[in-house]
């Protein structure tokens, strides 16, 4: 039978209503501001979500008779899918073996679900399980790192037939609820239990047989299978009321812990910075957050810029405020910068030295076609927005007749080429000559532009463990080289 193909949008809203219905609130997918310092940059789609919705809308069952019942699922989550991007999607239906197997790519053409659907005919109607008819708790993901504390329990059954009937309207008539919660609860048990709050989910196989039987018809029971350390694998055992099977996991790394300011006075020289007045743009973590504390720390008067994390912005301004250092915040959303938003000193001082950090998130690219839309966004932060900047502060530098000096971090991967960073290196490499023609253009500016090696930030956090310098010793070692030509 020829495939069903289509294309759907999960929207925001969409997800949050998937939260409520599963109980999954794992801010992976659901905390815009969180989800940024993860490894996608943003938050994703459930991998369950978007699996039922893509199922809903080739509603499978439609060309076997009506007297057939699900016995097997088997699928695997490839890749994430955010809010609002297309998925493209098929279904291939082998009517005579009662099968189905539907594909799913996100809007770089990376599969992002494979789902394999088994049916058998039924003489008598399935018996419904007991479920909760409400919704379940909001809770607060479990917070454990490899090997899991906590990798056996109980999960209740919930299904608030409303949401569920709204979300997914076919498969709510067709699936019995209790297979619906089934599902449901094995995305609460890895976003919610076990790994819990560091978790990915990226493979289930569930086999429905009515011979399976559990104590606590209405719960779902889960048990660690296997781990392997190397690469944080955790396989759990799911059972319920007519079905078990397994789901794979992975524990992901957790956002990175940058020293904390205290630590940072302790190896950074008094008042080595004393001169400088200084605007971080992007200081409110990874390598702006350091860089902010290193030269508060070295006696710099500090502004430093967010955009979304005002609250990460105002820890580190506390930190460095409450031991003595000199620091404020300030929003800047450079990507809609106006005059008004540029930021001074006491007295209507300009900064002496801006260090620009603004950056989106980097994502590689892993295909072997040139990714003009990825370059794109890179060159709206690294060229557009920079160049705004700079000519918004000519002027003010000019009519106080004073300097500034532009710290613009390039990165190591334009000499030494990194696979699937093509775009990101080509937009700082022309990041660069733009430095240069502006050194050319502003005399009084003066523009230093180092090619940094990776550095262990939230941008470089994965699965398997990159090779990466510690920021601090980075950012110290051209901060200090900057005082000295100073």
């Amino acid at each position: 039978m020829p495939d069903k193909q289509g294309q759907l949008i999960i929207s925001e809203q969409q997800s949050q209503e998937f939260a409520a219905l599963s109980g999954d609130y794992n801010p992976l997918h659901v905390d815009k501001i969180y989800a940024r310092r993860l490894q996608f940059g943003q938050p994703v789609i459930h991998g369950i979500h978007h699996l039922l919705r893509i199922w809903d809308a080739c509603f499978v069952h439609q060309p076997f008779s009506q007297n057939t019942q699900l016995t097997a699922l088997f699928a695997t989550f490839s890749n994430p899918v955010s809010v609002n991007q297309t998925i493209d999607y098929s279904c291939q239906i082998d009517p005579e073996q009662l099968s189905a197997v539907l594909t799913a790519y996100n809007d770089k053409q990376q599969k992002i679900l494979s789902l394999t659907l088994h049916f058998s005919k039924c003489s008598e109607p399935i018996v419904n399980g007991h479920v909760l008819t409400t919704q379940p708790p909001v809770e607060t993901p479990i917070d454990q790192t490899f090997p899991p504390k906590h990798s056996n329990g109980t999960c209740p059954l919930y299904l608030d037939s409303t949401i569920a009937q709204k979300s997914f309207p076919n498969l709510f008539e067709y699936l019995p609820p209790h297979q619906l919660a089934q599902l449901l609860a094995c995305t609460r048990v890895v976003g919610m239990k076990c790994p819990g709050l560091n978790s990915i989910f990226s493979r289930i196989k569930l086999d429905f047989n009515s011979n399976f039987s559990v104590t606590d018809q209405a719960s779902l029971y889960y048990a660690e299978m296997h781990k392997d350390a190397r690469v944080g694998i955790l396989k759990l055992s799911v059972e319920a009321q007519g079905m078990n099977g397994f789901l794979d996991t992975f524990f992901r790394p957790p956002p990175v812990i940058q020293p904390s300011y205290p630590e940072v006075c302790t190896k950074v020289t008094n008042n080595i910075f004393s001169s400088q007045r200084a605007l971080v743009i992007g200081g409110s973590r990874g390598v702006g957050e350091i860089t902010a504390k290193i030269l508060a720390a070295g006696g710099a008067d500090v502004i430093l810029t967010y955009n979304k994390g005002q609250a990460e912005a105002e820890e580190v301004c506390r930190e460095i405020t409450h031991n003595n250092g000199h620091c404020q915040i300030m929003k800047v959303d450079v990507m809609a910068l106006d005059k008004q938003s540029l930021a001074q000193f006491k007295d209507g001082l300009l900064p002496s030295h801006i260090y620009y950090f603004a950056s989106p998130h980097i994502s590689s690219n892993r295909t072997k076609v040139w990714d003009s839309k990825l370059f794109t966004k890179f060159c709206g932060f690294y060229l557009d927005a920079f160049s705004g900047i700079v000519k918004c502060y000519a002027d003010g530098a000019k009519k106080l007749n004073t300097s500034i000096t532009f710290f613009y971090p390039s990165t190591i991967f334009i000499e030494q080429p990194e696979k699937g960073f093509s775009e990101y290196a080509v937009a700082k490499g022309a990041g660069e000559t733009l430095c240069a023609q502006f050194a050319a253009e502003y005399q009084k500016f003066r523009f230093i532009t180092p090619r940094l090696t990776r550095m262990q930030t939230d941008q470089t956090s994965s699965i398997i463990p990159i090779k990466c310098d510690a920021v601090f010793d980075v950012m110290h070692r051209e901060l200090k080289t900057i005082e000295s030509v100073d």
